[in-house]
């Protein structure tokens, strides 16, 4: 059986690259060669996928015209219609390009691929997205998979994002590890080439910049501020930011002395004159970030007074760029913040138009002002920065996968009203499920989690085990969240010998099946070290899984990865994963042993 997928003869860029990126999926499942054809060449005998809009496609353009295929207005920019299959030529359509990937997408996931088969069924699909902002940040510092991966893995893997209706990136050129901009081209370049992999998916890019960040060198050395004011004894400096109850940096600066306000706008102006295109900039006021000296206090009112002068850099330099603005733990670090917060909003709100467009909030922030009836103004509404990598282990990611979808179902679910979209904060691939679970609950708003899980699983694990993979995940997040100990991890050890067992190489073979694999391996060691005490035998295969998780699959390196967080030494890490290590501590001990040091060189 011979298998092509027809483009428009003026299909863009996008559909041709979307018509491509089938192939190669399909071709990777089932070892069959797709052929990628513009309509009017001569098709060979077999399946044919007709792909386009009416503008791109003749034959599309047709149907609609004569009534044999309707696309409603109400499908937008984004939304598709899927219909075929069986034994007739299946049709993917929309009104724009974007359409026809995302419909692209949705078709490969209702494949059945075996090898040397693909198994189409009968569809009669119209899906449209709940949310218009599908976003993903990835934390491009502290040497993660995002710092250290092969642009061709990055490519791929945005790629497969875009598939799943990812709309937008956004990344973060961290100047704390640098003491110019020059020292940090190699970093800018390879943010660059990330946006312009993000466009080629046809997803707008964004970045985000701490309010009042710093050089390295400028006010401090760059390390992070795990107590108040912690390196005031070894190296004060008069204009670093203060008084925070965590997660600021020693390069952060104050912004309410004048020459520590100049050096910030400063810093902005060289950014953003480096800085190519961008469709969105988000302006961060704690962790990293924020000053709560006296003069700052309350911090909302400084930050978004300082976000308005750096907006107007901004604009000057990149025109066509939306400023946007987060309160990411406001009221953490004091009391009454949220009460500054709004009281901006409702001055600014008297004004005829904003420098700013969006509030983006964690669900701590969104949940709270829920429940106080703070009133959103309209013109900016809220967009979610659900923290999906961090909250299983440290260091992250370092037991392997940690896939959480009825946390996240629960936690859409409460949200989903208040919010137009949201931006899942990422430290890796490790996450990849929880990604693609805020992707689609985005898109379908209210389908059930267990629709979204199942299409994950016969997509990425094959369609003889999707049912079982499933029911996997599952237990596997009842352990990740329960902390449960005993004999739950290893009978999930043995499901899994089951399920791979089952599995076609190629799905065996993927990372996102051994990071799940890996979980319950190394959750079964740990296990049986907490309750029986040192075996030789059960560190062994804890440092080997652990190895692998970290080395092979999370790119994460000694050296070069920030420790403890993103990598720590094998027996370091499992003294952590015992509860016999203190992740602050061993932090501070490190940078009191070496970071002034570093500083003044």
């Amino acid at each position: 059986m011979t298998f092509s997928i027809i483009i428009g003869s003026e299909a863009t860029k996008l559909e041709c690259k979307a018509a491509q990126m089938f192939a190669v999926r399909s071709h990777h499942r089932a070892g069959i060669d797709i052929s990628v054809l513009r309509e009017g060449v001569r098709v060979a005998e077999g399946r044919t996928i007709i792909a386009g809009t009416p503008e791109s496609c003749a034959h599309i353009g047709k149907l609609c015209a004569n009534g044999e295929m309707r696309l409603p207005a109400d499908l937008g920019d984004e939304g598709f219609i899927i219909q075929g299959g069986a034994k007739k030529p299946v049709y993917v359509a929309a009104h724009t390009p974007q359409g026809v990937l995302y419909g692209i997408g949705k078709l490969l996931r209702q494949i059945g691929f075996s090898a040397g088969s693909m198994h189409i069924p009968q569809m009669e699909i119209v899906s449209r997205p709940d949310k218009s902002v599908r976003g993903i940040y990835f934390a491009t510092h502290f040497g993660n998979w995002y710092c250290q991966a092969e642009l061709e893995a990055v490519r791929e893997y945005l790629e497969e994002l875009a598939l799943w209706g990812v709309n937008e990136l956004l990344v973060w050129f961290d100047i704390s590890h640098y003491r110019s901009l020059e020292e940090g081209l190699p970093m800018l370049s390879r943010l660059a080439h990330f946006e312009a992999l993000a466009r080629d998916v046809g997803m707008r890019v964004g970045r985000i910049a701490i309010a009042n960040e710093g050089f390295k060198g400028q006010v401090g050395a760059g390390r992070s501020m795990l107590s108040k004011n912690c390196f005031d004894e070894t190296d004060y400096h008069p204009l670093r930011a203060r008084d925070r109850v965590f997660g600021g940096f020693d390069t952060d600066i104050c912004p309410s002395q004048p020459d520590g306000r100049e050096m910030i706008l400063s810093n902005k102006e060289l950014l953003f004159s480096q800085m190519p295109p961008i469709d969105s900039l988000w302006l961060w006021p704690y962790d990293q970030g924020g000053c709560n000296c006296t003069k700052c206090t309350p911090w909302p009112a400084t930050f978004m007074g300082l976000n308005r002068e750096i907006a107007s850099i901004g604009a000057r330099h990149l025109p066509g760029m939306t400023v946007n603005v987060s309160a990411w733990w406001f009221d953490g670090h004091q009391n009454g913040e949220d009460d500054a917060f709004f009281k901006f909003l409702e001055e600014e709100s008297e004004r005829e138009t904003s420098w700013f467009k969006h509030i983006l909030v964690g669900a701590v922030e969104a949940k709270r002002w829920i429940q106080k009836d703070r009133v959103i103004p309209k013109r900016h509404p809220l967009v979610l920065f659900p923290e999906i990598s961090m909250f299983d282990c440290v260091p992250w990611g370092g037991k392997g996968g940690n896939p959480a979808p009825r946390r996240f179902a629960a936690e859409y679910a409460e949200l989903s009203d208040s919010i137009i979209g949201a931006f899942p904060y990422s430290e890796g691939i490790y996450e990849d499920m929880n990604k693609v679970i805020w992707s689609q609950l985005m898109w379908y708003g209210d389908e059930e989690i267990e629709q979204i899980v199942q299409e994950y699983c016969r997509y990425y694990f094959g369609a003889g085990t999707e049912q079982q993979a499933e029911q996997f995940i599952y237990r596997l997040e009842d352990l990740i969240l329960g902390g449960e100990t005993g004999e739950t991890a290893e009978r999930l050890v043995l499901q899994a010998d089951e399920i791979s067992g089952q599995m076609e190489d190629w799905a065996r073979q993927g990372w996102r099946w051994k990071l799940l694999d890996a979980r319950c391996r190394i959750q079964a060691s740990i296990d049986r070290l907490r309750l029986e005490g040192e075996n030789a035998e059960c560190m062994e295969h804890f440092r080997t899984a652990y190895e692998m998780v970290q080395n092979e699959l999370n790119l994460h390196r000694e050296g070069v990865s920030l420790q403890p967080w993103i990598y720590a030494p094998s027996d370091t890490a499992l003294n952590i994963f015992l509860g016999l290590a203190d992740v602050v501590n061993l932090t501070l001990d490190q940078q009191t042993n070496d970071g002034a040091a570093r500083g003044k060189e």
